[in-house]
């Protein structure tokens, strides 16, 4: 079993997504054994996958496509083979080719734009509508047919210690745990992986390594923080990534209160945490402390980083992000 686990959400599905259907042209059979170098060795098409790699929730499956059409010496398709996505607000596509021959399609078309692939999972996203055409220009080896494993939508990975290569990530961190530290304190941690059958690679050619992804740490089924990636890099068969808490988030987001002289901090920070949806936990040591702190500033104007800094400062108090994803609210104890 293993103990170390990395969730990354690359790509998001709108949970409103579904792929209803995978038509095919009439040149494409899925049973045809007509395949030069030997029969078809198919595996389970299924389209719809909510997850990528684990617990995937699947609409309904297909035997493995395989197309009857063979790609020319060069590897070239004329003409493409295309097929047809349908369903409802398909923002993202997530195509997996050949895994166990290691083929796949090195260019294809979605919906008329160019894109070249080098990796068996091909990702984009940014679509939109109900519906998609999909054709496959070139394949990765000559004189064979193109085949297709998978089709959904959204791209989850999950990782264990076969990929995963260095991890730091802490549950928070002061400066100095013997001196007092106020306000909003954030997380931060590093992760190397390694990039088995460049699956990131494919994520990366398409600049879908982006700020702000969702990364979930767990340690023995243990969950250590919900966090966001922030800067990428990607060498030869490995990705490293920075990430930050998402209480640093805050920092993007503007915030506005007219005071009434009679509020106390504790009432204002109740009001600021309940307008920007934080699940918070206040001790109850903080509460008493805010409670005697009555705010005579007419207006709260700041990012909400800074106005929830501000007023929790007066208290003496800190906060961070718990390994549940809860903003913990505790007075400094000595």
């Amino acid at each position: 079993m293993s103990k170390i686990k990395v969730e990354i959400e690359y790509i998001a599905t709108n949970p409103n997504s579904e792929i209803s259907e995978v038509s095919f042209p009439s040149r494409n059979n899925t049973s045809t054994g007509a395949v030069l170098n030997g029969n078809v060795n198919m595996q389970p098409l299924v389209w719809g996958a909510s997850k990528w790699g684990y617990s995937a929730k699947f609409i309904s499956k297909y035997n493995g496509f395989a197309s009857e059409q063979c790609s020319n010496a060069q590897g070239e398709f004329s003409p493409p083979i295309s097929l047809t996505i349908t369903g409802t607000e398909i923002e993202s596509l997530r195509i997996k080719f050949a895994a166990s021959l290691g083929q796949y399609a090195t260019e294809l078309k979605v919906d008329g734009d160019t894109y070249i692939n080098d990796s068996l999972t091909f990702i984009t996203a940014g679509l939109t509508g109900n519906s998609h055409t999909v054709e496959i220009t070139k394949w990765s080896a000559p004189n064979f047919n193109a085949r297709i494993d998978s089709i959904g939508m959204g791209a989850v990975a999950e990782y264990d210690e076969k990929q995963i290569m260095e991890l730091v990530a802490g549950n928070y961190s002061t400066a100095n745990e013997s001196e007092p530290s106020y306000g909003l304190i954030s997380q931060y941690g590093n992760l190397t992986i390694k990039d088995i059958e460049s699956e990131i690679k494919g994520i990366a050619q398409q600049q879908l390594l982006t700020p702000n992804s969702p990364i979930k740490i767990t340690f023995k089924d243990e969950q250590q923080g919900n966090f966001l990636s922030d800067e990428w890099k990607y060498s030869i068969n490995e990705v490293s990534v920075e990430f930050k808490d998402s209480v640093l988030a805050l920092q993007e987001v503007n915030y506005e209160k007219n005071v009434v002289p009679t509020l106390t901090a504790l009432q204002l920070l109740n009001e600021a945490i309940s307008s920007l949806n934080i699940n918070a936990s206040i001790s109850n040591a903080a509460t008493t402390a805010l409670s005697k702190v009555k705010i005579t500033y007419p207006t709260l104007n700041s990012t909400a980083w800074d106005a929830i800094t501000y007023l929790i400062s007066l208290g003496h108090i800190r906060a961070w992000i718990g390994k549940d994803g809860v903003l913990i609210v505790e007075a400094f104890s000595y």
